[in-house]
Parts: structure tokens; C-alpha cells; sequence
């Protein structure tokens, strides 16, 4: 395929439209007409744009606007801030000149509104305007006419003259569309109806006549560019006849846009502005010019023709305004419908399938050579291989990458490919632009430079699929110096562009982070961050403050105000740096905290950046010393938090992917809670034995608790020292009032519960503190302090208040 580099200077450029702007002072009388719909648009073009929200209400309110009729007005007073579609935010960022993201939003949404609606003939929206400025206090803005006397483009320039074309318009297309399907019901045979019958029914004018030897224009000549021209006047030029074309095929839901560039009749000809059409048949699309299939008498001169015979002559121009708005047109298959062959003898047909996880379009290939898959070429010493390429934003060029065996590729990395016997599946996802393949007479390189992991993968160790190669290195690169022409097997295919291209933006994510966040660090310490993401950030709200939100894997509600960040600084790149003091609360003790900035997305994907995990523990203390008869000291803090129902087992924790942890990933010295299953005889006990009645009791949860060090359940010797820590349940500290915490543990018999004892505890503003000699089973009880547990009670709780180094324990009542 040969790829044409478009040179501007070698065109004479037609600037379709200008947006207009103005801002004031003060704005008067203006009212709000339409609000916006939730009907979601359908169009080819919306599909491209809602990534980005700012872009996606401006195309919503054209669409809001010409569904209310607001349009055969002939004029638009829109308020934009109260309606939704923009933030007074970026409003002032404009008027401050900040940034001008609102004039991007707007002049975006009404290009791709625009070419997903041919039938907007009765205005020009080019010739609407933003209005932007101060109204007493307020700032406003409006989307609305005020820069044109009309926006209407010609003679039908009344509401009743503007619905009376309408309902001649839509007649007449409901005529070609029940012709259409008559023709048969396969879209190819529905697609050749059209093209012939506005063919057939369209003259090729500008909509003149002459008149004492001069070109005048008639009232059609305001419609040549138009659906309307095209099949209610029958005169039309390029944009009248692709336009007309559009409006059918989305009656008949055959998907298909226009598609605005240059082309030209011949090689000796020059090119000139013109428009024409894609459309898809059967999963790939193809492109149909029905002005030159009209104006060269030859229905088939470019009807479903792929990119290699139209790119000879016709060039793809995205940007359709002064705006700079770059649309983004369907990719077409390189080859013409029903050739489905390459030159090189490969059969490559595809499709495109819209992911159930909303990622986007990905690109389904199958591709066969003499029916053969890639184990069944390999048995011949032949090697199915690829590329992958992307286009440069400045040169236009495609870049190409080295070539890789995809039989070795598709195990461990994308494109994913699979061998289906007497064909190969390729599933190319939105973050790959181009493909190309070939084949080879020999395997990849070994420790090629190319071969990802540092010297290649690993086949998985599966030896019923892989045979001796299962669990050996796998490598699929090929260097090159020594993949040369001549190792080629015929040629190679042309290059398939992926339609799906960018339909799915990923978040930023970080590919610098310091400190080092794969390991735990101390609770106690204060620590300079510096995060580095993938992609350059910008405000998402203009004049709101940008800063560092955290949540965390338990405690949200009191991370904010235990958590110390000062020092925040993004430098209006990719980097933000702050300083950081952990809580030493012990709910968030030993929990990973989810970093990311608030009011920063990403400049072109328009998404919050992936969050940076860190995990900050106290210190963990195991200590035979103390005693020297086997006894031990134990300084631990709880894990899960017992007082939180839905952490009842450690086997319930589950990691940031949502995955459960696995034996080898728990904590060298934990606590393992889980629910015993005499808890109801436990709670009947804990009733008997105490004062405790149900109202009493604000939370209370009964646990069997086992300590476990390297992973291994562990008897704890008697009359070994534990002081063990447990957070506050959410939304309690020592600080609420007529609220006492009680832990109770069941003495045992025999293994039968026989009663309980109250071991005592100390508060302190981090959560609470048990120093215990035995351990299971035990209930934790948040009681009223009216309850005779309380009020009958001789001994004093303890509250332990630490300031700095130092620290004050004093004894407050009883408890």
C-alpha cells in the first residue's frame, strides 16, 4: 500500500467556516430554551469524542437544540453553564486566558455533530458562536447566533417553509429506502441501489443559470452541498451527493460518514477539495464516491473499493474547519470487497467487535495461507510473522517495529494471536494502529534484542500443549541485520489500519515513583513522594485547587484527617511531588493507601490517573529474650480489624485487583480472625457471665484468633505476653461520648466454654490496646456507658494520650 504524505502547500485549501467569538461585559435578556436529552447520540464521530466529556456535551447540546426545533428558528440563544454542557470554571479560564479548553470543546462537538447529520440542510452551524462574559457577579455563556444575521442558508427561511421542506425531504428519502430494500436484503445489494438511484436522480450543478451571459445563482445553489439539493432539488455538487448518500444508509442502518479530502479525475490532473463516503459491509469498511460514480458514467468507479486502489487518488483530509479539529474517519480494508486474498496468497478477512468491558472496538483477523495454521506452516519451515506500526504526529509517517513469530508472541503478549488449524485469529486491541504480516523460512532470533522479558518469555509449563518446548524460553524477535529479503516467502501483506484505533484511552499511570513503593515502609516516618505518570496532566476544573486524595483498604472516613500531606507541587507536566506523614491510627495500620491527584486528567485520554499504592506498617515485635523459659513477647497489631463484620477471616482480604491473597502472601507475623462456630453459645454465655443486655450493646463481634508467624499457625507457650493493637470500628474514637470498649475472652474447659473474663484495655487516639496471656476465643463489645458493666464496675479504664516523644496515661471513671 502506498501511503500518501498530504503537502498543504500543493493544495489550494477551501476554508469552509470560521467559529465566531465574543466576550462582554455584561449580557442581557438572554433566556435558556432547550435542556439537554439523555438519549445518548448514535453517530460514527460521537463514538470518537466521548472520552471526552467537555467535547461530548457540546455535540449533545447541537443534538438537544435540533431535536426541540430550536434550529428552524433560524436562530440560537443557548445557555450553556446552567444547561450543563460547561462549568463556569471554563468559562473564566477563557476570559482569565488560562486556557481556552471550552473554545476546543465547542468548535469539536459541532464538527463531528455536523458530519454525523447530513440532514441539517436548512441551517449552517458554522455559523454559530460562543458568547462568554460577566453578568453582575456571574460569569455566563451561551452557544447562540449572535454573529450572524441568520443562520439560515437560503430561501427556506421560516419555521413553516423549514418544516415543509422537512416533510418533503423525508418523503422522499422513505422513497429510495423502501426501493432500497426491495432490491434485496444484503447491505451490498441495498448500497448498489442507492448509488445508482442518486446517480440517477442528481445532476452534477452548482446551481446556476445563465442570464445575459452570466452565471447566476438560482435558489438551488444554496442547497448544492446538501442532502436536500442532492435528492429533493436533483442538483448537487461532491458534498450534496455524500451527504445524501449518509442520510440513506443511517435509514437503513448501514453504518457510513462522509468523508472530506482531496481527490483528483487523473494522474496528469491535480487535486481538488472533495467529499465522499465510508461504509461498512459485513465488518469492514470500504469506501463508495457516488460524484465520480455519477459524473464518470460508471456506477462502479469507486463503489466498495478498499484503501489500495482509493488512496491512489483520493486523499483523507481530518480537519474540516478552522477550528483544527482533527476527526478520526474509519480505517478501510486494504483490499476491495470480495478480495479477500493477498499477494503473497494469504486470505485475511475481518471484523470488528465492541469489547463487553467497554475498551473499545478490537479488530477480529483471520487469515489462512492454502488453509493452513501456524503449526501447520511451521511443519513446512514456514513462520507466520508480523509488525506492528503507528503513525508520527508530525511526519504522518508510519513508523514500523521489528518483525515477530506469532506463534511464539501470542502466548504471553498482545496482539493475541491463535492457531485455529487451517487459520490464524488475530485480535488486534484499540492501542495497536497498524499490522502487516508475512512469512518467513526460519524461527525467531535467540536473545535478539527484541525479545521482551531480557532475553525472551517462558513457554507456559504446560507439556500437553507445548510439548519439550513447555517451561523453556520463548522467543519470538527477529533481529535486523538477519531477517533479510530473501528469507521472506513471496510478499508481504499490505498494511491493515485498525479501525478501533484509539477508541479506548487508557488512564495515566505512573512510570516513576519515589520512594520505592513495592515494599512496606515505616508508620512513624515522613516521606518526600515524587510520582512521574505516563502522560502530561491538565486541570480538570480551572480555579479549583489541585491536591493528593487518598483512600485506603479499611478506614476511609478517617484517613483524611490522620494523613499529613503538605508541600504539594505538580509542575504542569507529568510530575507531582509532596510530602506525606502516614496515620498511626491502627485501622490503617498495615494497609495499602491509594494516592492519586485530585483535579489533574490526563490532557488527551481525559482520565484521573491510575492510582500509586503504598503500604505503612508499625513495627511487629517477637522477642524471646524477655524470658529465657520458651515464653515469649509479643508486641502485634490486629489484623483484620475486629470490629468490622465484613473482615472476618484474613482468607476474605483480597488484594487492589479484587483477587484473594494466597498462603504465600500473608504477612509473616499476623492475627487470622475468623468466626467461631459456637457463636451463639458464646453470646449466650457472654450474657449469663456479665451484665450485658442487647441494649447495651452499640457493636460487638466474637472471633477465634490464632497468631501466626512465617506462615505458620503457632501455639503460643503459656504465660507468654501479648499486647496486641486493634483500630477504632469506623466513624469511633475515644473522643465519642457515652461509649465504653470491652474485650472479653472465654475461659474453656475441656474445650467447652465455661465462662468469661474481662481483659483489660488501654485507649489511646490510634484505637485500642489488649494485653493478654491467652487468646481464643474472645468478643470485642462497644457498650453504652449506662450499662451496669459500666456503672457497677470498680475498676478505671485507661486512656494513654501520646504528644510527640512524650506522653501522659491518666484514669478516667470507671469502666
Amino acid at each position: 500500500m502506498k501511503l500518501i504524505k498530504k503537502n498543504i502547500s500543493a493544495f489550494i485549501v477551501a476554508i469552509l467556516a470560521t467559529f465566531t467569538l465574543i466576550f462582554c461585559s455584561s449580557l442581557l435578556g438572554r433566556t435558556s430554551a432547550v435542556t439537554t436529552s439523555n438519549d445518548k447520540p448514535d453517530g460514527y464521530f460521537y463514538s470518537r469524542i466521548t472520552y471526552d466529556s467537555r467535547v461530548e456535551k457540546f455535540y449533545s447540546a447541537f443534538e438537544a437544540l435540533v431535536n426541540s426545533g430550536e434550529f428552524k428558528n433560524g436562530k440560537v440563544e443557548y445557555e450553556l453553564i446552567n444547561n450543563g454542557v460547561t462549568s463556569s470554571s471554563d468559562a473564566l479560564a477563557y476570559l482569565d486566558g488560562a486556557n481556552d479548553n471550552i473554545i476546543k470543546a465547542y468548535s469539536a462537538g459541532r464538527d463531528a455533530y455536523i458530519m454525523d447529520n447530513p440532514d441539517l440542510f436548512y441551517v449552517d452551524l458554522f455559523g454559530t458562536s460562543l458568547s462568554i462574559g460577566q453578568q453582575g457577579s456571574n460569569i455566563v455563556a451561551y452557544l447562540d447566533s449572535s454573529r450572524s444575521l441568520t443562520l439560515y442558508n437560503g430561501n427556506i427561511n421560516t419555521t413553516e417553509l423549514v418544516n415543509s421542506a422537512i416533510q418533503e425531504y423525508e418523503a422522499k428519502l422513505e422513497q429510495i429506502v423502501v426501493g432500497a430494500k426491495q432490491a434485496g436484503d444484503s447491505a451490498k445489494e441495498q448500497i448498489e441501489y442507492v448509488n445508482k438511484y442518486i446517480s440517477e436522480i442528481t445532476e452534477y450543478s452548482f446551481g446556476t443559470k445563465i442570464i445575459d451571459g452570466k452565471n447566476v445563482d438560482t435558489p438551488d445553489a444554496s442547497y448544492i452541498s446538501t442532502a436536500y439539493g442532492a435528492i429533493v432539488n436533483g442538483k448537487a455538487i461532491c458534498g450534496g451527493y455524500s451527504k445524501a448518500f449518509k442520510a440513506v444508509m443511517d435509514r437503513l442502518d448501514i453504518p457510513c460518514v462522509c468523508v472530506q479530502g482531496y481527490a483528483k479525475r487523473s494522474e496528469s490532473s491535480s487535486y481538488e477539495p472533495h467529499m465522499w463516503n465510508y461504509v461498512q459491509v459485513e465488518g469492514m469498511w470500504y469506501a463508495v464516491d457516488v460524484t465520480y460514480n455519477d459524473t464518470s458514467n460508471n456506477l462502479n468507479d469507486v463503489f466498495l473499493v478498499g484503501g489500495n486502489t482509493l488512496f491512489k487518488d483520493h486523499i483523507e483530509d481530518n480537519v474540516i474547519s478552522s477550528s483544527g479539529f482533527e476527526l478520526e474517519y474509519p480505517a478501510l480494508k486494504p483490499y476491495d470487497y470480495g478480495d479477500d486474498t493477498d499477494d503473497n496468497g494469504m486470505t485475511i478477512i475481518g471484523e470488528y467487535i465492541e469489547s463487553s468491558d467497554y475498551e473499545g472496538l478490537a479488530l477480529n483477523l483471520y487469515i489462512s495461507f492454502e488453509d493452513k495454521g501456524t503449526a501447520l506452516l511451521r511443519e513446512e519451515g514456514k513462520y507466520f510473522v508480523f509488525r506492528t506500526g503507528a503513525t508520527n504526529s508530525e511526519s504522518k509517517e508510519v513508523k514500523w517495529s521489528p518483525w515477530f513469530g506469532a506463534e511464539e508472541f501470542g502466548i504471553v503478549y498482545v496482539p493475541i494471536f491463535a492457531d485455529k488449524g487451517n487459520e490464524i485469529l488475530c485480535i488486534l486491541h484499540p492501542g495497536i494502529e497498524y499490522i502487516q504480516f508475512a512469512l518467513v523460512d526460519y524461527a525467531p532470533d535467540d536473545n535478539n534484542p527484541y525479545n521482551l522479558e531480557g532475553g525472551g518469555a517462558f513457554y507456559p509449563n504446560e507439556p500437553d500443549r507445548f510439548g519439550e518446548n513447555a517451561g523453556k524460553p520463548c522467543y519470538f524477535g527477529y533481529k535486523e541485520e538477519t531477517l533479510t529479503e530473501a528469507h521472506f516467502i513471496g510478499a508481504t501483506s499490505a498494511p491493515y489500519r485498525n479501525s478501533g484505533y484509539g477508541t479506548y484511552k487508557t488512564a495515566p499511570g505512573a512510570i516513576s515513583i519515589t520512594p520505592s513503593n513495592t515494599g512496606t515502609l515505616r508508620v512513624d516516618g515522613t516521606y518526600d513522594i515524587c510520582i512521574v505518570y505516563s502522560e502530561t496532566l491538565e486541570l480538570e476544573e480551572y480555579g479549583v485547587d489541585v491536591g493528593i486524595d487518598i483512600i485506603t483498604s479499611r478506614g476511609n472516613d478517617t484517613i483524611k484527617e490522620n494523613v499529613t500531606i503538605s508541600n504539594f507541587n505538580w509542575d504542569g507536566d507529568k510530575t507531582i511531588s509532596f510530602t506525606l506523614t502516614p496515620s498511626k491510627m491502627y485501622i490503617h495500620n498495615s494497609t495499602l493507601y491509594y494516592i492519586t491527584p485530585s483535579n489533574l486528567v490526563g490532557v488527551d485520554s481525559k482520565k484521573v490517573p491510575f492510582p500509586v499504592t503504598f503500604s505503612f506498617s508499625g513495627k511487629n515485635v517477637v522477642c524471646s529474650k524477655i524470658f529465657n523459659d520458651g515464653r515469649l513477647y509479643m508486641s502485634v497489631y490486629g489484623d483484620p480489624l475486629l470490629l468490622d463484620n465484613s473482615d472476618v477471616s484474613i482468607t476474605d482480604f483480597k488484594d487492589e485487583n479484587e483477587n484473594y491473597y494466597a498462603e504465600s502472601q500473608r504477612s509473616q507475623l499476623i492475627l487470622v480472625a475468623s468466626k467461631p462456630s459456637n457463636e451463639k453459645e458464646m453470646e449466650d454465655v457472654l450474657k449469663r457471665d456479665t451484665e450485658l443486655t442487647d441494649e447495651d450493646i452499640i457493636a460487638s463481634s466474637s472471633y477465634e484468633i490464632n497468631l501466626q508467624i512465617c506462615g505458620v499457625v503457632q501455639t503460643v507457650p503459656n504465660g507468654s505476653y501479648m499486647q496486641v493493637a486493634f483500630g477504632f470500628p469506623e466513624g469511633y474514637d475515644p473522643n465519642n461520648a457515652d461509649t465504653t470498649f470491652k474485650i472479653y475472652h472465654y475461659k474453656r474447659e475441656g474445650g467447652v466454654i465455661v465462662g468469661v473474663e474481662e481483659i483489660p484495655v488501654i485507649v489511646n487516639q490510634y484505637g485500642i490496646i489488649a494485653r493478654v496471656t491467652s487468646f481464643s476465643p474472645f468478643t470485642i463489645v462497644q457498650v453504652k456507658n449506662t450499662s451496669p458493666v459500666v456503672t457497677n464496675s470498680t475498676s478505671k479504664s485507661i486512656y494513654a494520650f501520646v504528644n510527640g516523644q512524650g506522653g501522659t496515661i491518666t484514669t478516667l471513671g470507671k469502666s
